[in-house]
């Protein structure tokens, strides 16, 4: 009898830690809800198909809705990851996950850098979310310096719309010159315009640490592109003003 007893009562005390583990994994993964809403229900809010209801009132919207996202915090993180693993093709529109997504971390910037590693593995997983993982890693900032190698490594592999989103990545980051302004200059020289715009700007973040870029900044001042020549501009003052007004920049 007692024997059968200690067996009901192991039972039981199993049955609890087992229903206390279910319910601390479902805690952990319970979407944040603000005002009594999940909090994807509120990221729809920055479909830009809307651009006019977005922005109107100075932009009260776009406000109201990064406010919410600051105050949920980093335990936005899950559900912006599952947003991103969750983009496809068919949903990769101006209304897509990936969109939404990256409004968040565009808000959460450096608090978000635990996502670094989940960020890229999506990248890795999941090709139609990748230009928003990269504008993600962007928004982080400098506290995305980890990624930095994996960034430059996708550098070689990628078509120009990734490149470009690569390149402002590193700009945003800006970290690791002495590894990142010679790929950057490199770029100057992309068959892709967007690229080169980017690659200037990019290295205009590096501020005086781009100085071994301004010859070749100063070359592409005659590009034919009206876009570059103007970021190249924009760099040359923020990385050298004083080459800037000897190249005849006002």
């Amino acid at each position: 009898m007692r024997r059968k007893q200690i067996v009901v009562a192991s039972l039981i005390l199993s049955a609890i830690v087992i229903s206390g583990v279910v319910f601390f994994f479902l805690q952990s993964t319970r979407e944040p809800v603000y005002q009594g809403k999940p909090l994807s229900v509120w990221l729809k809010g920055y479909d830009t198909s809307n651009m006019e209801e977005l922005f109107k009132n100075n932009g009260a919207k776009l406000h109201e809705l990064d406010k919410i996202v600051s105050q949920v915090g980093t335990n936005a993180i899950p559900t912006l990851l599952r947003l991103l693993r969750e983009e496809d093709f068919k949903g990769h529109n101006e209304d897509s996950n990936g969109q939404k997504a990256s409004n968040g971390f565009r808000v959460l910037g450096a608090n978000a850098k635990d996502a670094i590693p989940a960020l890229i593995k999506i990248y890795e997983q999941n090709p139609p979310a990748r230009v928003d993982v990269l504008y993600s890693l962007g928004c982080i900032g400098p506290a995305a310096e980890g990624a930095v190698p994996w960034l430059l490594q996708r550098l070689t592999d990628t078509n120009g719309k990734e490149r470009s989103w690569i390149v402002e990545a590193l700009g945003q980051i800006h970290a690791q010159s002495a590894l990142v302004v010679p790929v950057l200059i490199n770029c100057l020289d992309d068959s892709n315009s967007k690229v080169r715009v980017d690659a200037a700007l990019a290295l205009g973040e590096y501020g005086t640490n781009a100085k071994p870029a301004v010859p070749a900044l100063i070359e592409l001042l005659n590009d034919k592109g009206k876009g570059v020549r103007n970021s190249t501009t924009l760099a040359l003052k923020m990385i050298d003003p004083e080459a800037a007004v000897k190249a005849g920049l006002k």
